[in-house]
């Protein structure tokens, strides 16, 4: 297990923590086990021992005790516990058996060769007693939150591939079987109720609003036992022994999570919460792969896709400790996806590298400002804080700036001067902020164009018309259910994204915005490769840059656009939370980007993601419905480049309006 954290002596007591914690090894009928209840038996003394959980907060169903009817009464018990207050800490794990099973037809409205997943309770049996269908504990979860809330952390050490076997040495032993058994239509209807022949089988307990899930494997890994634990659950409990549990989240525990043959998967709309906590940290940077050869040359996992130009800085670290800044000078070697440079830095070993500085913003500064001795201030602030030269420099002319800057009543005033903006209405946009305030203001106004601006010209793939993107309103199914049995979002059709008039190779998204509607997005790939994505909005209000969508947390995810297929963000079975718009009082038009990187190769790009540098900001976020708001997924990279490996960009205005405007 690569990576670690300082211990922290004075964890947080979770006495207030509630846990249901399954293991089963002696299976009444299939394949026993080695492991499972060591595994629970291990995670309920670190509940107990380290986070100081009482135990009569801690439920426990080992072997003969782990029954079906058992287990489900054990998941409805905490939704009706009155202990457990909302908002409590509330953990759910389960080792054992795992399998998978074809769903029952009247099931599969949507897909008539879904699979379901299961749980294999102690005494199932092919005969009279059912394994516990996917569908069935993503209801008993649901229950659970809509009682207690969404602080609920899902641990499950098995798998569900029927095509894993045991080796012939039985040195790795799966925690999977192959089932033999028919799904019944009923089967737990009282759990799920009336609708649950229109629920669509991929809300299963990868629900992703109810909790967070950290699952041992994908849909079609494995999970193995070896030496008698779970490695999954061996893993976890020494990251977290040995990680300050109140200041991590559940993808940056994944981070320090490395298994050969097996690929650990974090999901949930809330997995960059803090552990065990609703909290959520304020932002992150991405950690790169770092790489020390001889001579001083250092192989950083960050390229041209990542923001990477010649003089942008980089922080190596061992572990938490800085080792210094590493300059991209003028003869580093930059490509797509990393970059070679070489430092004077005495180093033989470095964890990983962030991107901690970027870009260089272009000013003009009003004419008969008096700006020289503001911005002397703010070259001084920025040596006291480590940076030797400014990220800013000034222009003569307005057209080749990003930003006006002028001081007024003690005030900086700075305007945008997009051009693009006007064609679409919107004429003056400009923020006024304390000049104490303006160092911090700048460095983010930096970053924002930056990444605005960040372009492949040659990307080795043919894009002539072959990413289309929709952008819809939304409206609730009439027919069709999620794992809640709510209606799902379905899009209202036609869809506001249309070929800009004025510029015939971009698309514009136009619309008048309804201020209790809901949006989504569908991309469409018709070209010749599957893609990663990564989508945010730039918003010019307020220099804010939003996650629409980023890459899954696991270390080796799966490309989730595949050619000629679509993706879609915010409705149907997506997963991801819908888009909710606002223009503020006097305000009748608004304009941002939607920015989409599109790569064939995993790459994390969540610290693009900044809030807004002012004091006040547009409503311009992910929908935040009981208090469900969409975060940015994150995982560093360590995968190597491939030589036929690109990546391209597409940006579309997305332009705001309180009214139509007149037909001309």
């Amino acid at each position: 297990m690569a990576g670690h954290c300082i211990i922290d002596p004075f964890i947080k007591s979770k006495h207030n923590m509630f846990a249901l914690i399954i293991g089963i090894d002696d299976y009444f009928n299939c394949g026993k086990l080695r492991g499972a209840v060591s595994d629970a038996k291990a995670m309920k003394e670190y509940l107990e021992q380290v986070l100081r959980v009482p135990e009569d907060h801690i439920r426990t169903l080992f072997d003969q005790n782990a029954t079906r009817n058992a287990i489900i009464q054990a998941f409805k018990d905490l939704q009706k516990d009155e202990r457990i207050e909302k908002g409590n800490p509330i953990v759910v794990f389960y080792a054992g058996h795992g399998g998978e099973l074809p769903s029952p037809v009247s099931w599969t409205w949507w897909d008539p060769k879904s699979m379901i997943q299961c749980l294999l309770p102690q005494d199932y049996d092919k005969s009279c007693i059912p394994p516990i269908p996917d569908r069935a504990v993503g209801a008993l979860i649901e229950g659970i939150a809509k009682a207690k809330g969404d602080n609920i952390t899902v641990i499950f050490d098995c798998c569900h591939s029927a095509s894993m076997t045991r080796g012939d040495n039985d040195v790795y032993v799966p925690r999977t079987v192959k089932l033999d058994y028919t799904i019944p239509d009923d089967l737990d209807q009282d759990i799920w109720g009336d609708r649950a022949g229109k629920i669509h089988p991929k809300f299963a307990y990868h629900g992703l609003q109810s909790h967070v899930l950290l699952a041992a494997c994908g849909e079609d890994g494995c999970a193995y036992e070896y030496e008698g634990r779970g490695r999954f659950t061996a893993a976890i409990l020494e990251t977290l022994k040995n990680c300050a549990i109140d200041n991590i989240t559940y993808t940056e525990v994944l981070e320090h999570i490395h298994l050969d043959q097996q690929n650990p998967h974090c999901e949930g709309v809330n997995q960059h919460r803090i552990l065990f906590d609703p909290r959520v940290p304020a932002g992150r940077q991405v950690r790169h792969s770092v790489c020390i050869k001889d001579g001083g040359k250092c192989v950083i996992g960050a390229g041209w896709a990542h923001g990477v130009t010649y003089g942008v800085e980089f922080t190596l670290y061992k572990q938490k400790r800085s080792l210094g800044v590493v300059v991209v000078h003028d003869a580093a070697e930059i490509e797509d996806f990393q970059t070679t440079v070489t430092t004077s830095l005495r180093l033989t070993d470095a964890s990983f590298a962030k991107l901690t500085r970027v870009g260089n913003l272009p000013l003009y500064p009003t004419p008969g400002g008096n700006l020289s001795s503001v911005l002397e201030e703010v070259n001084r602030r920025m040596d006291v804080n480590g940076t030797n030269a400014p990220n800013f420099w000034l222009v003569e002319e307005a057209k080749a700036a990003k930003l006006e800057v002028a001081i007024e009543n003690d005030l900086a005033v700075l305007k945008v001067l997009d051009r693009r903006l006007k064609r679409f209405g919107l004429t003056d946009l400009s923020f006024r902020i304390a000049l104490e305030r303006l160092t911090h203001a700048l460095g983010a106004a930096a970053h924002y164009y930056w990444y605005l601006d960040l372009t492949k010209e040659n990307n080795l793939i043919d894009t002539n018309d072959g990413m289309t993107v929709d952008f819809y309103l939304l409206q609730e199914s009439e027919s069709e259910y999620d794992e809640y049995g709510m209606p799902l979002l379905i899009p209202v059709k036609p869809g506001f994204c249309r070929r800009d008039p004025n510029v015939e190779t971009s698309d514009v998204i136009d619309f008048v915005v309804d201020p209790n509607g809901v949006y989504g997005i569908k991309i469409t790939n018709k070209t010749t490769r599957d893609l990663y994505l990564n989508a945010f909005l730039f918003n010019n209000s307020s220099l804010s840059i939003a996650p629409y969508y980023t890459q899954p947390s696991a270390s080796t995810p799966k490309a989730p656009l595949k050619q000629n297929a679509s993706f879609i963000i915010g409705y149907g079975t997506a997963g991801t939370a819908p888009f909710a718009y606002s223009l503020e009082e006097g305000q009748d038009v608004d304009v941002g980007y939607l920015k989409i990187f599109f790569a064939t190769r995993p790459i994390d790009l969540a610290d693009i993601v900044q809030p807004s540098p002012f004091s006040t900001e547009n409503a311009r976020s992910r929908i935040d419905e009981g208090g469900r708001k969409a975060r940015m997924n994150a995982l560093p990279l360590v995968q190597p480049s491939e030589p036929n490996d690109t990546w391209f960009t597409y940006v579309i205005p997305v332009v705001q309006r309180r009214s139509k405007m007149p037909a001309v």
